[in-house]
C-alpha cells in the first residue's frame, strides 16, 4: 500500500526540485508585478493631490 503522506525526505526533495523553484520564482515575480501595478498609480495620485489644492490656495491668498 502506498503511503498517503509524504516523508520528510520526499518533502525536502519536492522543495528543492527545479520545477518547484521555477514555480516559486514565477509566483514571486507575479506578486511583485501586481504590487507595482497597484503602487505606481497610488503614488502618482498621492503626488498629484497637493497640486490640485494650489489653485484654491492661491485664490484664497489673493
Amino acid at each position: 500500500m502506498a503511503r498517503l503522506y509524504p516523508t520528510l525526505q520526499s518533502l525536502g526533495d519536492f522543495l528543492t526540485a527545479r520545477l518547484s523553484k521555477h514555480i516559486a520564482d514565477w509566483v514571486f515575480v507575479g506578486i511583485v508585478v501586481i504590487e507595482g501595478v497597484i503602487l505606481v498609480p497610488s503614488v502618482m495620485g498621492w503626488e498629484q493631490e497637493p497640486l490640485n489644492y494650489l489653485p484654491s490656495l492661491s485664490l484664497s491668498a489673493a
